[in-house]
């Protein structure tokens, strides 16, 4: 199975790809990143992360007119977490719902209005 796991600068570089609909000029990211957030990333070390990115399925890379380079996302934020929430219950928790919620809950009973609010959501 495709593992969805992202590490946290990755994650960190599609969190403002995401944030950016209509796709990021490579110079945006070198802005954003190197000079406003202070991150001592090379310009290389940036690409190559964006180039990894495109590799695992996350990215499209499209040459613009002026010779630079347009990331977009494939998948939103919201695709990405549901596809690494399932990866997480089928591999953790052998595609146990009842265990994953276990975990969840540290083993402590579910309120009331916690076991309505799942009854509603699986009567939907």
């Amino acid at each position: 199975m495709k593992k969805y796991d992202l590490s946290d600068l990755e994650l960190e570089v599609m969190d403002y790809i995401w944030s950016h609909k209509e796709g990021v000029l490579f110079k945006d990211l070198v802005q954003h990143f190197i000079t406003e957030q202070g991150k001592e990333w090379k310009r290389q070390s940036l690409r190559t992360f964006l180039l990894r990115l495109e590799e695992k399925g996350f990215l499209r890379i499209e040459q613009t007119a002026r010779r630079s380079y347009i990331y977009i996302a494939i998948q939103t934020k919201q695709q990405y977490v549901q596809k690494w929430t399932k990866n997480l219950l089928n591999e953790m928790y052998s595609s146990s719902l009842k265990n994953f919620v276990c975990a969840l809950t540290g083993g402590e009973k579910l309120s009331k209005k916690e076991i309505e609010e799942l009854k509603d959501m699986i009567e939907e």
